[in-house]
């Protein structure tokens, strides 16, 4: 044993009265051992209680060591480890050692660890879910038999188990049914949990929506893909979320399609909180990058600037389609004068479709666009997508808003998750007052690079 060689490469006059029958036997000691684990900080302590003429030597995980009575050993990811504990006196160390299990229960979170999950605000506090289901498929949609056993809830925690999914969306989908929650129209909500996955999970949906029986999951307050990483906890979070009335009776569904298995994950600190009690601002999603010019090569969504067409299904309250709006195009600005609609999501899509663009599955991309309104507009959606798969999306965000003036819209780091050719630029304005003006244009869609 190498540390044993290194405390007994002593010079002759040190060994004089060394007896070798008489180095300490670590088993005789164990009782002399303590070990106290502070999960909230991912410190153990550990201790070897005072015995004369001899000392402890630690060896955490067979690459560090200490010989203090006390040390204290920090760990920042969930699992269990082992720190031995030899024992040696003047005669030497001992041969064998007292093995010493820690288990650290979860990993300790980089950056952003969510909103107050304590706050008395929120409105998932003291909410346990209790009433789950799924459905999982494999590539050809054929339902898995069996399916993966529901969620268990432990220590706060809910902790889900897979063992196969269907590489497409909706393969892969886990409802936490009838949660006992309200929410209220009118009213902006902003939600936040942690997640945390022993495998990637490359596109993670979370959908949160109206629970009650025939509701067909609407109308919806979040429909947001989140790409989780394997064994890193990653807080994921919708602000400025649009409410409706729901009475003790909100739904959340995941969807795990084309998520790497078998997984093990963990959903924790469920916040959802109106926006205007919450004390804590969410982060900017927008990783600062170096912007290539609009009529640059590197930019490739320039297409976007000199199609010319655009696409329109607008709609009233009813969801009986109204007439397009007024449209032109010239210089590579798209004018649009909105129509009465409905007033609700994708009741006033408006799109860009068909530019040709090489995209490649799992690379990382940057896109911005300049939007110029005539009136400040509350709410707007904005999704790019393959042009015939509108569920291999690059982006999309339903709850943007618009300034009078105008608006560069960007946002950064975004992964595709499967190959495309083809893509598609899609604005939804419904809920824009009608005459409203906006042109759109500038469009860049690049290779993510970062500053």
């Amino acid at each position: 044993m190498t540390i044993g060689l290194a405390f007994m490469a002593c010079s002759p006059e040190d060994h004089n009265g060394v007896n070798l029958g008489q180095i300490p036997v670590a088993s005789d000691y164990a009782g002399k051992i303590s070990v106290d684990v502070d999960q909230a900080t991912n410190t153990a302590t550990f201790t070897f209680a005072y015995t004369e003429g001899v000392t402890p030597v630690w060896v955490v995980d067979g690459t560090e060591y200490s010989t203090n009575t006390t040390f204290k050993k920090y760990w920042r990811k969930k699992g269990e480890y082992n720190v031995q504990c030899f024992v040696k006196n003047k005669n030497g160390i001992s041969d064998g050692a007292i093995d010493n299990k820690v288990t650290i229960e979860k990993t300790k979170m980089n950056g952003f660890a969510g909103f107050d999950v304590e706050s008395p605000d929120n409105l998932m506090k003291g909410v346990v879910a209790d009433n789950f289901s799924t459905w999982f498929a494999n590539s050809g949609w054929a339902e898995l038999d069996p399916q993966p056993a529901k969620p268990t809830f432990v220590n706060g925690e809910y902790r889900f188990h897979f063992d196969e999914v269907g590489p497409d969306r909706w393969q892969g989908q886990l409802a936490f049914n009838h949660m006992p929650v309200t929410i209220e129209a009118g009213k902006k909500y902003d939600f936040s949990m942690i997640v945390t996955s022993t495998k990637e999970l490359p596109g993670l949906k979370i959908k949160i929506c109206n629970g009650a029986d025939g509701a067909g999951d609407a109308p919806v307050l979040m429909d947001k893909d989140f790409a989780i990483p394997a064994d890193e906890p990653l807080c994921v979070f919708g602000t400025l979320l649009e409410g409706f009335d729901c009475a003790n009776d909100l739904k959340i569904v995941f969807d795990f399609g084309g998520s790497n298995y078998p997984a093990d994950v963990i959903f924790e600190n469920l916040v959802i909180i109106d926006h205007d009690k919450n004390k804590i601002e969410a982060p900017d999603e927008t990783i600062p990058v170096t912007w290539c010019a609009v009529d640059s090569p590197d930019n490739l969504g320039a297409g976007f600037n000199t199609l010319g067409t655009m696409k329109f299904w607008w709609a009233d309250a009813g969801w009986g389609q109204v007439g397009d709006p007024a449209y032109s195009f010239a210089d590579g600005v798209y004018t649009i004068t909105a129509v009465d609609n409905g007033g609700s999501e994708w009741q006033g899509q408006t799109s860009i479709e068909g530019v040709s663009i090489d995209m490649e599955e799992g690379a990382f991309y940057d896109i911005k666009c300049k939007v110029v309104s005539s009136a400040a507009i509350g709410r707007y959606t904005l999704k790019i997508c393959q042009t015939d798969d509108d569920n291999n999306a690059l982006f999309y965000k339903g709850d943007l808003k618009l300034e009078e003036g105008d608006n560069i819209v960007e946002f950064t780091h975004l992964k595709m998750t499967a190959a495309a050719s083809t893509m598609k630029w899609i604005f939804d304005f419904g809920g824009t007052p009608g005459g409203t003006t906006l042109k759109v244009s500038n469009f860049i869609l690049q290779k993510h690079n970062p500053k």
